[in-house]
């Protein structure tokens, strides 16, 4: 029991850091824009905007691969339940058939 609820844990800790990232990292981005922006410095827009692109695709495959893993522990989860309630009802037929 307490392997699953250390690998919930984790799974919640996981999600609560990607919100947090997913909340700061474009304002972070835009808020750098445009202070580039306001200052005239456009010589070096292309770079910025080729190095924000580039974080932005990195995050998102992160990101994807862990969806994966997330989905599929809630997958392995739901299918270990599915064969523990089997296993229960097979129990509670075998003590119906005792009594």
């Amino acid at each position: 029991m307490d392997n699953k609820t250390d690998e919930t844990s984790f799974i919640f800790k996981q999600l609560s850091w990607w919100k947090r990232l997913a909340l700061s990292l474009p304002y972070g981005a835009l808020s750098f824009i445009i202070i580039l922006l306001a200052l005239d410095i456009n010589t070096i827009w292309d770079k910025i905007f080729v190095l924000a692109i580039s974080i932005g695709i990195t995050l998102s495959a992160f990101w994807w691969w862990w969806v994966m893993y997330t989905v599929n522990y809630f997958s392995d989860s739901l299918l270990k339940t599915s064969h523990e309630l089997k296993n229960f009802k097979q129990e509670i037929k075998n003590i119906k058939e005792d009594l």
